[in-house]
């Protein structure tokens, strides 16, 4: 029987100089828009620590690891961001590691409490189909800049999205 959480949900909260993160369900590209929008935010903010908590995440897609990667490699080295994953599964740490992402941040391999933090839920979804398909190239443009082996993995559905994006370009005209 699927729980609410089979869905995927993102929580976040900020304290103590900190961004925490916690993933629930499923973790897709209908969830990693907002966390990129706020991740993107608070780093700017100047947040440096950030926490992501995949305890009751069951998963995660292309996309949203592509959004992980984003809150590290596209931030100036300078003010990069110390990016901690805690509690993941050996799938997801698994997953992680094959698309490379584990050379950016650190997965703690004990089990780790979340601080006592108040979390705000961050909604799902995109404005339009091109905002969608906009975001799903970017994340795997990033999956692939952050590591070259994966545009043998991504680089057929990168073509096939640059070309339903110009399709959708011609279509709006």
């Amino acid at each position: 029987m699927a729980t609410m959480t089979s869905k995927g949900s993102v929580d976040v909260a900020v304290s103590g100089g900190a961004l925490y993160i916690k993933v629930a369900g499923l973790a897709t590209m209908n969830n990693g828009r907002a966390l990129h929008d706020f991740a993107t935010e608070m780093i700017g903010a100047g947040f440096k620590d950030v926490v992501v908590d995949l305890l009751e995440c069951t998963g995660m897609d292309s996309t949203f690891m592509g959004t992980l990667a984003g809150v590290t490699f596209h931030v100036p080295e300078s003010s990069r961001p110390n990016v901690m994953v805690i509690n993941a599964s050996p799938h997801s740490r698994k997953l992680l590691e094959s698309i490379g992402l584990t050379a950016f941040v650190q997965v703690k391999d004990e089990p780790a409490p979340m601080p006592k933090v108040e979390m705000q839920h961050l909604r799902d979804g995109f404005t339009s189909d091109t905002e969608k398909l906009l975001f799903m190239k970017q994340a795997h443009e990033t999956l692939v800049e952050m590591d070259k082996r994966n545009q043998a993995r991504f680089g057929g559905f990168l073509q096939a999205l640059k070309e339903e994006l110009e399709q959708a370009k011609y279509k709006a005209l």
